[in-house]
């Protein structure tokens, strides 16, 4: 059976996974400020644990509403990758930070740093549609409309035999 972060943690208080995740769940579940707290906690706690970097980073990013929590994400999943740079997960989050920016703010240079991350995605083994689909908005913000195309395709297929498992 299924058991809940909460209860993860009770079990095992030192399971940085389940502290992470519960963490993690919080800031979903829009209880921001408990989750803040526990994130920063972490970080003092695990300073050399890229899991926590990573989710927080992750966890701003995908409710940014400004660009300083656009820049605190950054920061967070940079040195998320700086400590593992196996982690593919904060390579595809810091791939899509440029494309969470306006398209009129982004730079050519932002959109060449987001295609470095999301080719290093598709190098450690995360061959998903998300990341298909994010490799042709970058493709087709550089104007590289043949491996925009070829991306979609990917990501087409990649729907598809999920649809089909």
């Amino acid at each position: 059976l299924p058991i809940s972060y909460n209860q993860a943690v009770a079990l095992d208080p030192t399971l940085i996974e389940a502290e992470v995740g519960l963490a993690a769940a919080k800031w979903a579940a829009g209880m921001r400020s408990d989750a803040e707290a526990q994130f920063q906690t972490l970080l003092k706690q695990h300073p050399r644990d890229a899991s926590v970097y990573e989710s927080y980073g992750t966890s701003l990013l995908n409710s940014a509403t400004d660009d300083a929590m656009l820049r605190r994400a950054e920061v967070l999943l940079r040195k998320a990758v700086e400590l593992d740079s196996s982690r593919a997960e904060a390579h595809y989050q810091l791939g899509l930070l440029e494309l969470k920016k306006d398209p009129g703010s982004s730079s050519a240079e932002g959109m060449r740093q987001a295609l470095v991350q999301l080719q290093t995605v598709v190098r450690l083994g995360l061959n998903e549609s998300r990341v298909h689909y994010a490799l042709a908005r970058v493709y087709r913000r550089l104007g590289r409309e043949e491996e925009a195309t070829r991306e979609m395709n990917l990501y087409q297929h990649e729907l598809e035999a999920a649809q089909v498992k």
